[in-house]
């Protein structure tokens, strides 16, 4: 996550040099912990901190050795959210929370939902054409209904087709749609990184062009932009997980603990 995100920074202050975008500077939005702060420079980065603190919770199930509970933990983790959007539903207008209010956050459906979904269905799973009329069925239910709803339906969808997904075995293969596939959903992080700053600085500079004209060069010079920092990340992360792969596990732990009392500092100092 950091390595990319930090190099899409970097290229988003220098572009602000000749943009009118200019991107505010706090480096504890950079650490994507919890601090309920919005100087996210990317304008993105909001739900970074929710999954960062999806994988301490998974770090932490791991270090309790609670793996085997993970179906209970997550099912209590849902019903508290649940029981927060009755007591207090969520702001449409608020990205940012402060850490108490993090985890009951209905953003963390998606994660709970993305985890539970095949703990509890190991070997089975829906055919994933249905799975894709669930999920955009599920989207126009929660969409007409309000935020919260939506986040509900959208977290329950999207983990239900990404299951499907990688348990189907298709009976026939394409080998290029497989390669454009698979190379597009490795650009898929660079996409989400890149396509606010970029939309907002064409936007911004481009102001004599018909919305239509806009709207479809934003489209085009996104997935451009994209592709070219969704290279950069493949072979980055490739590389650096060869490298951390090569380390003795006295140092993954060392580096993994260092991490969450990092994460748990901030926190504490949000708070």
């Amino acid at each position: 996550i950091y390595p990319i995100y930090y190099i899409v920074v970097a290229l988003v202050f220098l572009a602000s040099l000749a943009s009118p975008i200019k991107p505010p500077f706090d480096w504890r939005a950079l650490s994507l912990f919890p601090y309920g702060g919005t100087t996210y420079p990317l304008g993105v980065e909001w739900t970074l901190v929710f999954e960062i603190a999806f994988y301490v919770f998974v770090a932490l199930l791991i270090w309790f050795r609670k793996t085997g509970s993970a179906v209970s933990f997550l099912v209590g983790w849902l019903a508290l959210v649940l029981l927060n959007n009755i007591l207090r539903p969520d702001n449409p207008q608020v990205n940012v929370y402060h850490p108490f209010l993090l985890p009951f956050v209905t953003v963390n459906v998606g994660f709970a939902m993305g985890m539970l979904i095949p703990l509890v269905w190991r070997d089975r799973s829906v055919h994933p054409v249905l799975a894709a009329v669930l999920a955009v069925t599920l989207f126009y239910v929660g969409s007409s209904l309000g935020v919260m709803q939506v986040r509900w339906c959208m977290g329950v969808g999207a983990a239900l087709l990404v299951h499907s997904l990688t348990h189907h075995v298709p009976t026939w293969t394409r080998p290029v749609v497989d390669a454009v596939g698979d190379r597009l959903g490795g650009y898929s992080y660079a996409i989400y990184l890149c396509h606010v700053p970029v939309v907002r600085t064409l936007y911004a500079v481009w102001t004599d062009a018909t919305p239509m004209t806009l709207f479809w060069s934003a489209v085009g010079l996104t997935f451009l932009v994209s592709a070219l920092v969704g290279e950069v990340d493949i072979r980055l992360y490739r590389q650096l997980k060869n490298r951390v792969d090569r380390w003795s596990a006295g140092i993954r732990r060392t580096f993994a603990m260092l991490f969450l009392l990092a994460f748990a500092g901030a926190t504490w100092l949000s708070i």
